[in-house]
């Protein structure tokens, strides 16, 4: 009989569940997956969308799209562990503690989220009703990912990463800049010029502040309204002209080198900006903005990663489930498969999937 986790219609974390439930090697016929000469059943598929179909649903047919997000599923883990042997590298006794932790989050049908040091009671329960093997399988499975995730941005973080990216774009001429922004107003409506007036008075309060341009960095950390460079001492970064609305851009393409300039007017407020290089921007001054981007990135990074993996991998799909779609990298419904009845998917926990992971249509 089946508990009320397994019933909650909390099907991300089962369809991950089951990922790698019945997932070891068989010779049975029909397979209704191969991925990398690895195949799983047809008898395994239906053991697990049995598990996943609620209590009353059983043996009234699944859904085709269910089984293909199964299936992507499938695929991912069997690719991200491949290309982790394939990297040489180690799945640790730490990995798999950390990989049982947030599948413990993905499991609990309380909605636990992830994010802590601690496994979810619940999650942990609906854990513990898999045969041993197939828990091991997917913690094994679930780690080898997260491996994989943090390997593929150590990389694109490293020097020869950070590189390859600067390579990647085209040298023309950049200016990079720091900023200090106050902003006028509260941004959920045009200013006025009062909210004007009392922001230039701020950014002369904070001008008053410098001396020189050493601690420019430190005030803007903790003055600057602008959320997206203040912890990074307002850096900007490199880019080209035109980047910026035309007040600030014009004072970033005029203003002297390694100067403070006077408070600057745009639609935002006012800013004090410091330009501290321009031309040809060589890799060392470009280096600690793209360090930055991929830090910012992460997320993308990965998923472009995987979603490349998944292209070049051979896999291929009993028609009956779906086909596979090389050029996406997924697993499709058959046409006119209809969406499972599921929430929202909760992905935390879980970054780095490619957007469309788990279609839910044709």
């Amino acid at each position: 009989m089946k508990t009320n986790a397994r019933s909650s219609l909390a099907l991300l974390a089962l369809v991950l569940a089951a990922a790698l439930v019945g997932a070891s090697c068989s010779s049975v016929t029909p397979k209704a997956l191969t991925v990398e000469g690895w195949s799983l059943s047809e008898e395994a598929l239906v053991d697990q969308l049995d598990a996943l179909t609620p209590e009353g649903e059983v043996g009234n047919g699944w859904s085709t799209a269910l089984a293909a997000q199964l299936l992507n599923a499938q695929v991912l883990f069997r690719v991200a562990s491949a290309e982790v042997a394939q990297r040489g590298l180690e799945v640790s006794e730490t990995d798999l503690r950390n990989a049982e932790v947030q599948l413990s989050f993905q499991f609990s049908p309380t909605g636990g989220q992830g994010g802590g040091s601690t496994a979810d009671p619940a999650g942990l329960a609906v854990l513990d009703e898999l045969p041993d093997s197939n828990r091991q399988d997917l913690v094994s499975g679930y780690a080898s990912f997260l491996v994989l995730g943090a390997d593929i941005l150590d990389r694109a973080a490293s020097d020869e990463g950070l590189r390859e990216l600067y390579e990647a774009q085209t040298q023309e001429d950049r200016a990079c800049a720091n900023h200090i922004l106050v902003q006028a107003g509260d941004g959920s409506a045009e200013p006025t010029e009062a909210q004007f007036a009392e922001a230039l008075a701020e950014i002369e309060t904070i001008a008053g502040q410098l001396d020189g341009t050493d601690d420019f960095g430190a005030l803007a950390a903790e003055f600057s309204d602008d959320p997206g460079s203040a912890s990074a001492g307002g850096e900007l970064g490199c880019a080209p002209e035109g980047t910026y609305v035309a007040e600030f851009d014009e004072v970033v393409w005029s203003q002297p080198i390694g100067e403070v300039s006077e408070p600057v007017r745009t639609s935002f407020g006012y800013h004090l900006i410091l330009v501290t290089a321009r031309g040809e921007v060589s890799f060392e001054d470009a280096r600690s903005q793209l360090a930055r981007a991929v830090q910012q990135n992460g997320q993308a990074i990965i998923g472009d990663a995987l979603a490349g993996l998944l292209t070049d991998a051979d896999v291929s799909v009993d028609p009956k489930w779906g086909r596979w779609d090389a050029e996406s990298g997924q697993v499709l419904p058959p046409a006119g498969a209809q969406p499972p009845p599921m929430p929202t998917p909760d992905l935390e926990g879980l970054d780095g999937l490619p957007e469309g992971l788990f279609p839910a249509e044709g």
